[in-house]
């Protein structure tokens, strides 16, 4: 469906109820208001329940980083795929047409470490969050503290804003592997009509039922009132 049509189709839902008219500014802000509600909803259950990834497949981006800062461990940084004003371009999220990063799903880290003062080679392996109420935990815990072992393990990332922090004091990160959900493409019926929504047909409808209540309640509909009044006597 395009930009166009979802809208189109929202003034005919809203026809049943005779309210008041909406514009198309007015209706790209609430869809996107509405959009990023179901996205941050689905995000959370899309860790807890595999029936949830579908939903947003599409919006699943790997990319390779660099790391932009010090060589020395816990001196590199990051810096995640964000761009509100150009938007972004990266090899797994190409075509400026998306602001990016939204959601940390994995990450992959590569790099050199010590190890019984001989550098070694570490290919891409995970690195867990560095969750701020486990850090004394996790350091006094010889089995847990962040330093590569043998196997690679041991080692913890921390998202500051939108940059990525490693941790591991052996470790010398150089790239990191990050796979996370990227916002999806604001709705902008007033400036590009014609332009394909990118979510899938069944979830374009789930938004459309949130912006119909929500801009139905905002103004009051008698109608609409009616109708969630009747709901609820079925229901109860």
């Amino acid at each position: 469906m395009t930009n166009q049509e979802v809208y189109q189709d929202m003034l005919y839902k809203l026809r049943q109820y005779a309210t008041a008219t909406l514009y198309p500014e007015e209706f790209d802000t609430l869809w996107n208001i509405e959009m990023l509600n179901y996205l941050a909803l689905r995000a959370s259950e899309d860790e807890k329940n595999e029936k949830r990834n579908q939903d947003l497949q599409m919006l699943k981006v790997i990319d390779e980083i660099a790391n932009t800062g010090g060589n020395t461990p816990g001196t590199e940084i990051f810096e995640l795929p964000y761009d509100p004003v150009n938007k972004m371009n990266t090899s797994g999220n190409p075509g400026f047409k998306n602001i990016g990063f939204y959601r940390i799903q994995n990450v992959d880290v590569k790099g050199t470490y010590l190890l019984c003062d001989k550098e070694t080679s570490l290919d891409y392996e995970t690195a867990w969050p560095w969750i701020k109420d486990d850090k004394k935990h996790v350091n006094n815990n010889p089995f847990r503290k962040p330093k590569v072992d043998l196997n690679g393990n041991n080692i913890y990332y921390e998202q500051r804003g939108f940059k990525l922090y490693i941790h591991a004091d052996n470790l010398t990160a150089s790239m990191i592997r990050l796979e996370y959900l990227r916002y999806p493409e604001f709705m902008d019926v007033t400036n590009n009509p014609t332009t394909q929504v990118e979510l899938p047909v069944y979830v374009i409808h789930e938004i459309g039922a949130r912006l119909r209540s929500e801009f139905l309640i905002r103004n009051g509909n008698p109608a609409y009132q009616a109708s969630l009044m009747q709901q609820k006597t079925v229901v109860n």
